[in-house]
């Protein structure tokens, strides 16, 4: 078994005996890159299993994908809990290539029936193409899933998995729902949105790590991929410093957004902004408050710039399911404030805050029902903004804050929360 596995992680062999097993590891190596590099950390034998263990869940992820229609997907499912049922029976096995090594794993390691069954009823899921009722369901699905896979492969290289292992591999699964989220908008997760299945992947992601803290050395290469869980944050902030020399004032940036409205420039004094997205149409000037909300002005800075068309940004604003608007990348400089305003009724647009840089020492005011309140707005998440509040931001830290900020022409997204 080691040597027909050890082939294609590196070490040369001159003969190798099983080529299925070769060709195993190549299709792992495009399909699951992430876990295929994490177990190369591992010892030969622990290495080994691993593959064995994602060959077995790429044998399963594939069927929906391969089968002709649900009932040939269910006809192979139902093959494969036929299989499993031979092995914890000690009854002879079929041909499939994989299936002595999987045998020898799950005896050896005395992995229980459980898990194995309810990675193929989670599997099983994709065949299914209606969307999860609410997050809760779709984090059901992650645990079933990739939480599962992570426990059966942290087992098969000796170590007894804990909660930390279940939370970290739901975590995956969640970024990988966010990962196609574009592709399932509208079916499995037409449900969910997709700020709201990034931010609850970092809280488990976070949590995850405090129980992982006293885990064996050894347990690193089966669960050392879902540090890539940051790497989210981390290219929002890369794309960010890309535009750091063309920030601009505001009465710059929004020449003719300011000529209709003269309080822009004094409210935003200190702000600084980069449009990447531009207006279509320009309006006559009038400082009727009621007939520019009637015109619907900000929905027309819906003309993306060379620079937003090529970013990160872009593919974050194209997550959403109502059309994005008047996006920009917003710096308020350290020691500096944006004035208390309103700026419309929520029922004309749903803005959208994404904070890039920030820290605890800035302050998002609220004034509602008579009362004050701040809300510290975390980097990496999305949040929906009423601006039909009074609201404010004041910087009281040494470093600049800056944010992500659109608009949605329409309710779509903020309609799949359950407590808006």
């Amino acid at each position: 078994m080691q040597e027909d596995l050890v082939i294609n992680t590196g070490i040369f062999k001159k003969k190798f005996i099983n080529m299925e097993l070769y060709n195993l590891l190549s299709q792992l190596k495009d399909s699951d890159p992430d876990r295929y590099r994490a177990a190369v950390f591992a010892d030969r034998n622990s290495r080994n299993n691993l593959n064995i263990i994602y060959g077995f869940h790429y044998e399963l992820a594939k069927i929906p994908e391969i089968a002709s229609d649900n009932l040939v997907g269910s006809i192979r499912y139902q093959w494969w809990r036929e299989v499993v049922d031979s092995i914890y029976s000690n009854n002879s096995l079929n041909e499939h290539y994989i299936l002595q090594y999987l045998s020898n794993i799950i005896i050896q390691h005395e992995i229980p029936r459980y898990w194995i069954d309810k990675l193929i009823d989670g599997r099983e899921r994709d065949l299914n193409s209606t969307s999860f009722s609410d997050l809760n369901e779709a984090k059901s699905y992650c645990r079933n899933t990739s939480g599962t896979l992570m426990k059966i492969a942290t087992k098969s290289i000796g170590i007894n998995p804990n909660e930390g292992v279940l939370k970290a591999g739901e975590a995956w699964g969640l970024i990988g729902l966010a990962r196609s989220y574009k592709y399932y908008h509208k079916t499995m997760l037409s449900n969910i949105n997709f700020n709201e299945i990034c931010n609850e992947a970092s809280d488990i992601y976070y949590s995850a790590l405090i129980d992982l803290k006293h885990s064996p050395d050894k347990i690193f290469p089966a669960v050392a991929y879902i540090t890539l869980i940051p790497k989210f944050l981390e290219k929002l902030q890369n794309e960010c410093d890309k535009f750091a020399s063309k920030f601009v004032d505001v009465q710059s940036a929004n020449k003719d957004l300011c000529m209709n409205h003269s309080k822009i420039a004094e409210i935003y004094k200190y702000f600084e902004e980069v449009p990447l997205t531009t207006s279509t149409k320009q309006f006559e000037l009038t400082k009727n408050v009621r007939e520019r909300i009637l015109r619907r002005e900000e929905m027309f800075w819906n003309q993306p710039t060379k620079d937003f068309e090529n970013s990160y940004f872009k593919k974050i604003t194209d997550q959403f399911i109502a059309p994005v608007t008047r996006v920009r990348l917003t710096k308020l400089p350290p020691k500096k404030d944006l004035l208390f305003h309103v700026d419309y009724d929520p029922s004309y647009a749903v803005r959208v805050v994404v904070p890039i840089y920030t820290n605890k020492h800035v302050k998002n005011l609220f004034r509602w029902n008579g009362k004050e309140e701040n809300y510290f707005l975390e980097h990496g998440k999305a949040y929906f903004l009423n601006t039909g509040i009074e609201h404010a931001v004041v910087n009281e830290s040494n470093e600049p804050r800056i944010a992500l900020i659109f608009s949605l022409d329409g309710q779509a997204d903020i309609q799949k929360f359950k407590n808006v």
